[in-house]
């Protein structure tokens, strides 16, 4: 018999806890998959906040005194919008994070880059809107960069509830 579970790789754990046949163990997993995302989360949704802030700013006043509709979303900044259809998922293969939604179609955009609340001049007039294929952001506003930044708070979670688990906590 074996003196320990030697395991190297998300890949090989998962199979490892499933030739246990322990569904407890596959419950176990799935919850420490969902707290991971939702730390991301949390953190996305705080750089997205901070990103309608610094876009939202005051709103312009035309000639005639009338103040410009920025949002279409009752004056919130639309990347608060987008931010607010980030949902986590519980699967057993990793952690997940979506974004977007039917109702909020232009989520990505504010990810990756539409040059979103940009003043645009068009034929029939000025105002403030979306521009469909700029160049994309490298690295994401809101979401991508929340990766990054919640690395070392995503693996101190993962490695909570991988000890949770081998200790049956």
């Amino acid at each position: 018999m074996a003196d320990g579970l030697r395991v190297v790789g998300a890949k090989e754990l998962r199979e490892a806890m499933r030739r246990l046949q322990e569904p407890a163990i596959t419950n176990a997993l799935k919850d420490i998959h969902l707290r991971v995302a939702t730390v991301v989360i949390t953190q996305a949704t705080r750089n997205a906040a901070s990103l309608g802030r610094q876009s939202f700013g005051h709103p312009k006043v035309t000639e005639q005194g009338q103040r410009n509709r920025k949002h279409r979303y009752g004056g919130i900044p639309a990347p608060v919008v987008a931010a607010s259809t980030l949902r986590s998922g519980r699967s057993a293969r990793g952690a997940t994070v979506t974004l977007g939604s039917n109702r909020v179609p232009f989520a990505l955009g504010h990810e990756w880059g539409a040059n979103q609340d940009r003043e645009r001049t068009r034929r029939g007039g000025t105002y403030v809107g979306f521009r469909q294929f700029p160049v994309p952001a490298r690295r994401g506003y809101f979401l991508f960069r929340a990766l990054g930044s919640t690395r070392d708070a995503a693996i101190g979670e993962y490695l909570r509830g991988l000890d949770q688990i081998i200790n049956h906590k």
